[in-house]
């Protein structure tokens, strides 16, 4: 932040979530919606691993345990697996639930930014592995898999 008001910036792009925790909302000038900016995969959602088979850490875990959040990521990360993808192509998938329902958007992109494919569908959290799947399906018959290979 220093640099921003130090500096003659014209703007900056950082995360929101940052700017708020500095208790410092007011220099939010705009936000990029999910349709224009879809987030890495997996984007917020923390995960804790424990030894397999211990009993005692996994009953303390299990309140930390949000359904919601484990299939917004499963369905995020159903995609990346689907496209035969890891952290180093240029995938976005953002999951959300509204009515019930699991709404599932992800986006593949040149990796100079000059061109890029969006699909999105909604499904059941109870088959937010499948959504995922579906969507990179989506993805793959709009062209991802030629725009993964360039």
């Amino acid at each position: 932040l220093r640099k921003l008001r130090e500096t003659d910036l014209d703007g900056i792009i950082l995360a929101a979530a940052g700017i708020k925790r500095l208790l410092e909302p007011e220099i939010i000038t705009q936000y990029f919606d999910i349709e224009r900016m879809v987030p890495a995969v997996g984007q917020g959602a923390l995960a804790i691993e424990a030894r397999e088979g211990d009993r005692t850490v996994e009953a303390l875990l299990a309140p930390l345990n949000d359904s919601q959040t484990v299939a917004e990521a499963t369905a995020e990360r159903a995609v990346l697996e689907s496209l035969g993808g890891g952290c180093q192509i240029p995938v976005g998938a953002h999951a959300w639930h509204a009515d019930g329902e699991l709404s599932l958007i992800a986006a593949v992109c040149h990796p100079e930014g000059i061109h890029r494919i969006v699909e999105t569908a909604t499904g059941t959290p109870d088959a937010a592995k499948y959504l995922g799947e579906i969507v990179a399906e989506k993805l793959q018959s709009s062209g991802a898999t030629e725009l993964l290979r360039l």
